[in-house]
């Protein structure tokens, strides 16, 4: 055998209670579970008192670019990660054609990537030939379809604008993609019709894949945008995945019940939806997103002029306390994350800078929207309750997402705590420390139940002739360092992580392995 896991607490990923065993590893898979006191290994691993599980799935993640730029991948490595699913939230690798909007440029700087592709087979060629430490699926992005059939206009597609974009989804579908991924509350995504996503998403659901959505609001129409999903996906036929699930902003944290509720009863009609959470109650976002619609329309530079029109920017301060109640009172927990011509800014209090230049808290980042001209303000806001995350992430249809990158610790700007500790949180913080969900429970929300949504058949569970994608963490210790004033910090307590039948992570350290596969749907 490669490698001979011994002594180790096994989960095997379906939700069932613990067992001992040994595991054997040879050529990428699993190949014995059980007493192998006999074999013979290259690397003998003893896992006594230590948990031994399947790799984390991270069902929602945004580590297109971050693949080529850190392979390593040591944000996700070092908690466990093993398989991503990224293009997420309507933006993803390819295709890339027509203009940049502002949320993919943000993107590719924050991971300081400038794309040599304009197809997600050229994207996925560059993967292959490079190399990466996490097996990677992807979806396309309806941004990325929209924006190369019809530039960055707010309007609905001719019938024949339609057709293309319908074509470049079943391109993607053939090509591997598991879906189409929507970003209903960032343009160019929210331009989008009702009609026309139904339209898209009957495509997909030919080919079996996910609409990936992160719904239009989550706030004033929260309830209402969760009704969309289930309608997009009940007329379409395609199955749902609602990402991040949160009501943001304490006036509709009374929501989440009643959002919970209709996802329920989707599911008793006939109509596949779930979801994924992360365990903070802190985002990362762009405050453009809090710009109504029409705002949007034309792309950065129109933006910029509305924004400098006295009587427009007057419009679009009482639209943005209409969409999210109580702006300020949000703004004030805000920090600062990226801006292309403000870097210094990054990590810095919006209330703090707002204050020093004795402006109106919304005024002030108005006016930084005009000073990156146009481009995405980056903001990360105390949005939320305890009480949802656990009720969230309790909930059957529910599973674990980072809505992270595999950045490296080294990044300059302020980037998101969940992008370091997500699964480290989950286990350490709800499981051990509060006790929300039992510890199989919550390893089947990482593992098999993102499997299983994503149709990865040999992936998501220890079981004779799986791959061998294992994560091994000592249970007393793991733990996320989360930090607001400075989050880039990796977790602790995950000891060993195996990716294809490699060692990634041994005893805490990187490795430096790159053993990541592109994964395509329907392949084994």
């Amino acid at each position: 055998m490669d490698i001979l896991i011994k002594n180790g607490k096994i989960f095997d990923g379906a939700g069932n209670p613990w067992f001992k065993a040994d595991i054997g590893v040879d050529d990428g898979k699993i190949t014995n579970i059980g007493d192998l006191s006999s074999a013979h290994a290259d690397r003998v691993i003893d896992a006594s008192g230590l948990v031994v599980c399947p790799g984390f799935i991270d069902i929602h993640s945004h580590s297109d670019f971050f693949l080529i730029t850190n392979p390593t991948m040591d944000a996700k490595v070092r908690q466990g990660v093993t398989t991503e699913l990224n293009g997420n939230c309507g933006i993803s690798p390819a295709p890339l054609i027509g203009p940049r909007w502002p949320l993919l440029s943000m993107l590719m700087e924050q991971a300081g990537l400038k794309p040599s592709w304009s197809t997600i087979k050229q994207y996925f060629d560059i993967l292959e030939e490079r190399c990466h430490a996490t097996n990677t699926a992807t979806l396309i992005g309806y941004g990325n379809v929209r924006v190369a059939v019809m530039g960055t206009d707010s309007r609905e597609p001719t019938d024949r604008e339609l057709g293309v974009m319908k074509a470049l989804v079943a391109q993607g579908m053939e090509n591997g993609l598991f879906g189409l991924s929507t970003g209903l509350f960032y343009a160019p995504n929210s331009f989008a019709t009702t009609e026309e996503l139904i339209e898209l998403c009957r495509v997909v659901a030919e080919y079996g894949g996910l609409h990936v959505t992160h719904i239009r609001s989550e706030s004033t129409f929260l309830v209402e945008a969760i009704e969309e999903a289930i309608r997009i996906s009940g007329e379409s036929g395609v199955r749902a995945q609602c990402v991040h699930h949160k009501a943001f902003g304490k006036p509709h944290w009374h929501k989440i019940p009643v959002t919970l509720d209709l996802i329920d009863k989707a599911g008793e009609r006939g109509v596949d939806v779930t979801l994924d959470v992360y365990p903070y109650i802190r985002d990362q976002g762009s405050f453009n997103g809090w710009l109504p619609v029409w705002a949007h329309d034309g792309g950065p530079g129109e933006l910029v002029k509305r924004l400098k029109d006295p009587e427009t920017r007057e419009r679009i301060k009482r639209e943005i306390e209409n969409l999210i109640d109580e702006p300020r009172g949000l703004l004030s927990t805000s920090v600062l994350t990226s801006l292309a011509k403000n870097p210094n800014y990054s990590g810095k209090r919006l209330a703090e800078l707002a204050e020093a230049r004795n402006m109106d808290i919304i005024d002030f980042a108005l006016d930084l929207i005009i000073e990156e001209e146009g481009e995405e303000v980056g903001i990360s806001s105390q949005f939320g309750s305890e009480e949802n995350v656990r009720r969230i992430l309790k909930h059957p249809a529910s599973m674990v997402g980072s809505d992270g990158s595999g950045a490296s610790a080294e990044i300059e700007e302020w980037i998101h705590p969940r992008n370091f500790g997500t699964y480290a949180r989950v286990i350490g913080k709800y499981v051990r420390d509060e006790g929300a969900l039992t510890l199989q429970e919550a390893i089947r929300k990482c593992t098999s139940l993102p499997a299983q949504r994503l149709g990865l058949k040999q992936r998501g569970l220890i079981r004779e002739g799986m791959w061998a994608d294992i994560t091994i963490f000592d249970y007393d210790r793991i733990h996320d360092n989360y930090s607001l004033t400075n989050p880039a910090q990796y977790s602790e307590g995950v000891e060993y992580v195996i990716v294809n039948g490699q060692l990634v992570l041994d005893r805490g350290s990187h490795t430096g392995a790159l053993p990541g596969k592109v994964l395509r749907r329907g392949a084994s």
